[in-house]
């Protein structure tokens, strides 16, 4: 039986930026940089000077200057105004950057408004631009409902992927008696570990890493994307854990084998071995059409003992003009997460 300590690690030279965008996307990159992000980038985009204070990113950008550093008042007209009015700012915050990886809140000002912008911008600049964004609770509005829904279309025009998350979701997930800050954390894990597997599979983190190129063919198949992250130990370990990141009742609605692009990142101890890796890579091929890209990754990670984790993010998946239903969140088994969309 075969393991991979001898297996030499090849580095990928990329850029990689996190930029939070707005109240929510703010709050979001510092739960990323708590949790631990390395390897990339960080920038916090607000028109809200004391939003942008609190922010732990490595650097900060106030944009609109009409604003004079308050906040939009909740309307993404304001902010989409202020971010154009920033966009030489927002050029040069970009110039060079590979892979932008953008986190917001959808529903009111700056994240609806601002983050489609900035997604264009940095596209133009030639960025691969993944969203990875939140829609509002269904009790506070239809007002803001309708908003993330134009949000949500707005940025299926400008990004190569996009990912949503409902927070009606973790409602359902909570128990009684909950935290605030306790019932957010599984959407705030979720994005870590999200862009985490991002930048270990290319940015040499990893002891299996993919050309820059292949992974832009993933994640430029253009629409929605899907999460699934599954964590298992002890005998059958791999194809457990391949099973979990990629089991939901809910994916009867949404197959996997619609998906147009596939990232795939394998994480386990030095234990971990080829036999393993090989079970995993044949669990995820199994529920893929035969002309979609998969691009594999894998780390060790000591820190994972006799644990392998499983993370699968699938691209391009096309869903009706009818948004109204987009994204759904379930707490897999193991602490894993996985977000439908």
């Amino acid at each position: 039986m075969h393991n991979f300590d001898d297996i030499p690690q090849s580095v990928v030279q990329i850029r990689i930026m996190v930029a939070g965008i707005g109240g929510a996307g703010l709050n979001a990159l510092n739960a990323m940089l708590a949790a631990g992000l390395d390897g990339v980038e960080t920038v916090g985009i607000s028109c809200s000077v004391p939003r942008l204070r609190r922010s732990r990113a490595g650097r900060t950008l106030q944009i609109g200057s009409d604003q004079r550093g308050f906040g939009t008042g909740g309307n993404p007209a304001v902010a989409r105004t202020a971010a154009e009015q920033s966009s030489n700012e927002l050029r040069r915050l970009l110039a060079g950057v590979d892979l932008l990886l953008l986190t917001a809140g959808l529903g009111s000002g700056t994240g609806t408004g601002a983050t489609p912008v900035v997604a264009r911008l940095a596209r133009e600049s030639g960025a691969l631009v993944v969203g990875l964004v939140t829609r509002p609770f269904s009790r506070e509005g239809r007002h803001r409902a309708a908003l993330a829904r134009q949000g949500v279309r707005e940025l299926l025009s400008v990004v190569d992927s996009l990912i949503v998350i409902p927070n009606d979701r973790l409602i359902s997930q909570a128990s009684r008696g909950m935290s605030l800050l306790e019932a957010f954390r599984p959407a705030d894990q979720l994005l870590q570990q999200a862009v985490q597997g991002i930048v270990e599979v290319v940015a040499g983190c990893g002891h299996i890493n993919v050309d820059f190129s292949d992974l832009s063919t993933v994640l430029a198949a253009r629409g929605m994307a899907l999460i699934g992250i599954g964590t298992a130990s002890g005998e059958n370990r791999a194809v457990a854990a391949a099973t979990q990141a990629i089991a939901n009742p809910l994916l009867e609605e949404l197959d996997l084998s619609d998906a147009r692009g596939l990232l795939l990142n394998i994480s386990g101890s030095s234990s971990m071995t080829l036999d393993e890796y090989d079970q995993v890579c044949r669990t995820i091929t199994e529920q893929l059409a035969e002309d979609a890209v998969m691009v594999v990754g894998m780390v060790l990670d000591a820190s994972l003992a006799d644990r392998i984790r499983v993370t699968v993010i699938a691209t391009g998946i096309r869903l009706a003009d009818d948004l109204a239903g987009v994204g759904t969140l379930r707490l897999m088994q193991g602490g894993g997460c996985d977000v439908q969309l």
